[in-house]
């Protein structure tokens, strides 16, 4: 009888568990586990590819920013803890969150989770809802997926997410099913294997759009816990807006039914908040990355939207609008091209605006702008709109002093010029 027969089988397990470095994973694993708030988990994963065939058949840009607490898998439990086994009818299921994500899935990658049938997607959420059953139980017994199902995790690992750019926010790698689960019985936090850290899609094209290159730069606001204070933002949305609202009042217009376009949209911002208003609201903008941006973070649709340098739109555009906002077009220009053809795009601007053209200098927080323009202060800028367009009147607004401990703002608002007929 030779060595290896003597030696017990589980001890052979054991040194080869521990030789294969399967033992050393674990304990590292371990050691990296952590809590995490969960009010600060994102669903978005490197599934989700928004430059190719998802964003093409889903037409749902914002499955790239899903909090877990808003995901497919959380509402399909809050619609079971709802409904109970009524879910599971046909004509219940096919028409929730969880089972046209999955059918997209399939279609796009050829399964979910293994599953490549929608009776078999079925088997897999009654699995997905026995596991929560027996978590809610406090049964430790492994729940039996589907045979062919794949991606699920052995009983007693833990998920794993990576850290975003944002201090204390991660998007989940692995566990997606489990930390809904936590996050339907009232769990807050979670314990986590956190793995090296990762931009969520959003982020990265936040950093990828055109003007901000690479910096951690927010063009508009972005309501969302992968933003914070950590992310400077460039232009003055925030204050901008109650001033041209105000405007507007004062004048006599009424907001509702209102045509409006945003020459220079970046993000799309001044198109939602006019569009909540009643407006009928669009949006140009040269850069597609801004206007992926804007389709994630605002849920704008595509036909809000209109990729094209302004110059151009405004040359061919053989509409007027009640209200033109030029609120990141001039100063983009300005950068860009010099003055005659800030002369061409105002002689535009003014063909097609009906009522009101607001515009935003950007020259006080810009530091190109007087090394380019020298001489362009406020009065400077002002004539120049006086002399190149036919308004009646160029009025200044500022906005007012704010006391509401708003913390992404700009430093400096600039100026921004109603101009009237």
């Amino acid at each position: 009888m030779g060595w290896r027969q003597l030696v017990p089988t589980k001890l052979k397990r054991a040194y080869w568990r521990w030789g294969s470095g399967e033992l050393w994973a674990g304990l590292r694993d371990r050691a990296r586990a952590r809590n995490i708030d969960l009010r600060r988990t994102f669903m978005a994963d490197d599934d989700y590819k928004l430059d190719g065939p998802w964003a093409e058949v889903t037409k749902d840009m914002q499955i790239a920013s899903v909090p877990l607490a808003e995901s497919p898998h959380v509402r399909f439990l809050e619609q079971y803890r709802a409904m109970g086994d009524m879910l599971f009818l046909s004509k219940n299921f096919e028409q929730s969150a969880y089972y046209r994500n999955a059918m997209v899935f399939r279609g796009i990658v050829g399964h979910h989770l293994g599953e490549r049938t929608p009776e078999r997607t079925i088997a897999e959420a009654r699995a997905f809802v026995d596991l929560y059953e027996r978590i809610k139980k406090g049964d430790p017994a492994e729940v039996q997926f589907p045979s062919t199902s794949e991606g699920h995790s052995p009983l007693g690992s833990l998920p794993t997410v990576r850290p975003t750019l944002t201090p204390n926010t991660f998007q989940i790698q692995d566990g997606h099913h489990r930390l809904a689960i936590h996050w339907v019985l009232g769990h807050r936090k979670a314990r986590v294997i956190v793995l090296s850290p990762a931009p969520t899609a959003l982020q990265s094209f936040v950093l990828s759009a055109a003007q901000t290159q690479g910096r951690r730069e927010l063009c508009q606001p972005i309501d969302s816990a992968e933003f914070d204070g950590s992310w400077a933002l460039i232009q003055s949305c925030r204050d901008h807006l109650p001033m041209m609202l105000k405007f507007l009042a004062r004048d006599g217009d009424e907001l509702k039914n209102l045509s409006v376009v945003d020459l220079g949209c970046s993000y799309g911002w001044f198109v939602v908040e006019f569009s909540k208003r009643g407006c009928h609201a669009i949006g140009v903008e040269a850069d597609p990355v801004a206007l992926k941006i804007g389709r994630i973070a605002y849920d704008l649709r595509a036909e809000q939207l209109i990729q094209s340098d302004l110059l151009s739109f405004a040359a061919h555009c053989n509409r007027r609008f009640d209200v033109v906002l030029l609120s990141g077009g001039l100063y983009d220009l300005a950068r860009k091209a010099p003055s005659q053809s800030l002369e061409g795009l105002l002689e535009r601007v003014d063909s097609i605006t009906g009522h009101c053209l607001f515009l935003d200098t950007a020259q006080t927080y810009e530091p190109w702008w007087g090394a380019s323009f020298p001489g362009w202060n406020e009065d400077a800028i002002e004539n120049f709109v006086r002399q190149r367009t036919s308004f009646a009147h160029v009025v200044r607004l500022r906005p007012e002093p704010s006391d509401d401990g708003c913390k992404d703002r700009p430093p400096s608002a600039g100026t921004l010029l109603a101009c009237i007929r």
